[in-house]
Formats: structure tokens, sequence, C-alpha cells
């Protein structure tokens, strides 16, 4: 049985079936959550979140989504259904009157996995050129928790660093949530650490890991972003340990295209 808040069913291969079906139709949609500059409290960036409510079983969770995709082992497809649905909404994007193109930047998840694929960077950058993107906008966002295996961080780190050759940025999403190491900091070259909401806890402890986090990225010069800040002593605490930038429900919730032009 798959079990994940409102999704139930008995039928994995079912709800996969679904879910393909959904792509074909192209029946997902992407929203997309500000990300702020804590210093200058204005939004510096979005990241794009997959949605998608099936007939059967209302909402769909993007990380059910993206489970049942990695076992089939076809993230990668996935991946770039993703990637084209964002570059659908560059240009849109890219003008809102709230978009200072100097530092602006739209952050994709995708699996490590897929990144040390040989024909992945090369389909993914056929659609930069399809969609005219430049690439200095875009972060690819890779989990934490898919840099545990020692024998794909090598080749994951050097695709890495090809992806940043190309004008791309990366950042470790996550960071926190598994067995949380900043020697990763040292084996792999990233942009941006992502620190997840569970740092955000009150106890003084936290936050003095919180604040050792921040400096050790900061004096290697990688930009931190806290994640899940959902109340103003959240966001409070982030400004004073020197965090750069913050997105969570107290700026905003994800939101639509729509949505988005009424900022």
């Amino acid at each position: 049985m798959v079990k994940k808040d409102n999704l139930v069913t008995d039928d994995k291969s079912f709800l996969f079936n679904d879910l393909m079906l959904a792509i074909k139709k192209d029946l997902m949609y992407m929203v997309y959550q500000p990300q702020y500059d804590l210093k200058i409290n204005k939004i510096v960036g979005v990241e794009a979140l997959l949605r998608y409510t099936s007939k059967e079983y209302g909402v769909v969770r993007p990380d059910v989504i993206a489970d049942l995709f990695q076992e089939e082992g076809l993230m990668s497809a996935l991946d770039l259904y993703v990637i084209r649905k964002v570059f659908e909404d560059y240009e849109t994007l890219l003008n809102f009157s709230f978009v200072n193109r100097d530092n602006f930047t739209i952050s994709i998840n995708i699996s490590g996995n897929s990144l040390n694929k040989s024909l992945f960077l090369e389909k993914v950058l056929n659609l930069c050129e399809e969609y005219n993107i430049e690439n200095k906008y875009i972060v690819w966002e890779i989990t934490e928790r898919e840099l545990y295996d020692k024998e794909d961080l090598l080749e994951l780190s050097n695709n890495i660093d090809i992806v940043r050759e190309k004008g791309f940025k990366v950042a470790i999403d996550d960071f926190g949530v598994g067995s949380s190491n900043l020697s990763l900091l040292n084996e792999i070259n990233v942009d941006f650490l992502k620190i997840d909401r569970c740092f955000l806890k009150k106890s003084d402890k936290t936050k003095r890991i919180l604040k050792g986090i921040v400096q050790i990225s900061s004096s290697l010069g990688v930009l931190t972003v806290g994640e899940g800040a959902e109340t103003k002593e959240h966001t409070i605490l982030l400004k004073d340990i020197g965090c750069d930038y913050c997105q969570g429900y107290y700026f905003s919730r994800p939101k639509s295209l729509i949505e988005l032009e009424e900022y």
C-alpha cells in the first residue's frame, strides 16, 4: 500500500500510469515560491515546484511523484518534463516588475542521478537553446540526501563543475534533513546551500549550529538560503545570524504566474 497524506492506493503501478498519462496530456503545472534577500527585503529569485491534481487521488504531493518515478528508473524523464515546463514560463518570470535581472534566479529541482547520465546535460542544453534561456538565471537544486553515495559523489562533483562552467548555478537543497556534513562543501563546488527548516527550532544549541553553518558557508563564498520561514521570528533569526536569503510562508506561499503578476 502507498500512503502519503491524502494519497492511498493498493496499486502503485496504477498511480504511476495515472502520472504518466498526466505527463502525456500535460496536466501537471508549475507554481513558484519567491526567495527574498534578507538585507533588502526584496525578491531575488523563485523556486519552481511541480503540482498535479488527480481525478482519482486529489492533490498528489511532489515527493510522491518523485519517489514513484525514481522507483521506475524514469527520474530523468520527469526532470526533463519539469525543466521544459519551467522554460515555458521563463520569459514571463523575467518580465515581472519585481525582477532585477542583475541577480534574479529560477531554481529547479533535479535528481543527482539525472545529472550523472551522459545524455541528460545535452538534452538540457538543447532545451536552453530551444527556449532561448540564459544559463546564468538557472539554479539546479540537488537534495543533500543524494550526496551520500561516495562512489557517485566524485562523478556528480565533476558533472556539477561542468554545469557551472556552462554558466548555470547549483544548490544543495534540504541541508540538515539527513546526516548533514559540511565537508560536502569541500568535495563539491556549489553556489547556494539551502538550509532545511529543522534548524529553525527554538533551542539555543540548534541556533548555534545554524549560525555555524552560515558562517562556514559564507567563508567559502557559498550563499545561504533559509527554508521554511513561517514567522517573523524565523526571519529575524535568519537575518541576525547572517543568512543571505530565505523563503517560506511568512513571505509567500508558492504562487501561479497569474498570482505572481499581482506583486
